[in-house]
């Protein structure tokens, strides 16, 4: 894994653009990890996973989800775990913390980057978030006249 300083320090967008040129420069690399045990992970960009052309539901993770409005940014693909679909896809946002997306729910499966580089995610998550998640605190109001 590369030196990681650059990420540590950068903060919002130019988090979010290091994250895109340490996708781009790394690509198709794998990554075997700890944990889960046997699982790989091959570092990918959007177009390179299963929701290639989908960017509405991409960009429905970060709005659906978490209960703050975010911009992920997909970092790859983790291979060999008891994901219920086809792939694992791992991203990122703003908070630097890593989350995983198995086809029902987004997994927070590591608090940063750093990590990652120690081969470490947690899947299944402890915490986890489902679709409307982050409007489920919302109060419905109705106009009575």
């Amino acid at each position: 894994m590369p030196d990681l300083q650059q990420c540590e320090r950068a903060e919002g967008i130019k988090y979010l653009e290091w994250v895109s040129d340490f996708v781009s420069k790394y690509k198709n690399k794998h990554l075997s990890l700890k944990n889960p045990a046997g699982a790989m992970l091959r570092i990918a960009g959007l177009e390179d996973t299963m929701y290639r052309g989908k960017h509405d539901e991409v960009n429905g993770w970060g709005k659906f989800y978490l209960p703050k409005i975010v911009n992920m940014q997909v970092i790859g693909v983790v291979e060999g775990t008891s994901c219920p679909c086809d792939e694992l896809v791992l991203m990122t946002c703003e908070d630097k913390k890593l989350y995983a997306y198995d086809g029902e729910e987004l997994h927070l499966v590591a608090s940063s980057f750093q990590q990652l580089r120690d081969k470490d995610l947690e899947y299944p998550a402890s915490k986890s978030y489902y679709n409307g998640e982050a409007f489920k605190d919302m109060v419905r109001s109705s106009s009575v006249k």
